[in-house]
């Protein structure tokens, strides 16, 4: 069952990652802020390499089932406080 969890989470994690790729990378984005936006496109990549990653692989080779699921937790977790951190750092 928690394989089966884990799994959902790292798709949905991917999808998520995707999507912020797409959005940041897309014509809506106003040039004054370019450089932010790749900053967060590398905070991004960063976070999916280092959590949801190494969560699917061990999930794939069915090793260490609940630490992957926590893995795969940790991204939207740190998301969010991220962007709460960037919101609050803006005037």
């Amino acid at each position: 069952m928690i394989r089966i969890v884990t799994l959902i989470v790292c798709g949905v994690n991917a999808v998520v990652s995707v999507l912020a790729v797409v959005g940041y990378l897309g014509p809506v984005s106003d040039q004054a802020t370019t450089g932010m936006d790749y900053v967060a496109l590398v905070f991004i990549a960063g976070l999916f390499a280092l959590t949801t990653a190494p969560s699917f692989v061990l999930v794939l080779f069915r090793r260490s089932e609940r630490p992957a699921l926590a893995l795969s937790l940790a991204f939207p977790v740190i998301l969010i406080i991220l962007f709460i951190a960037a919101v609050m750092a803006l005037p």
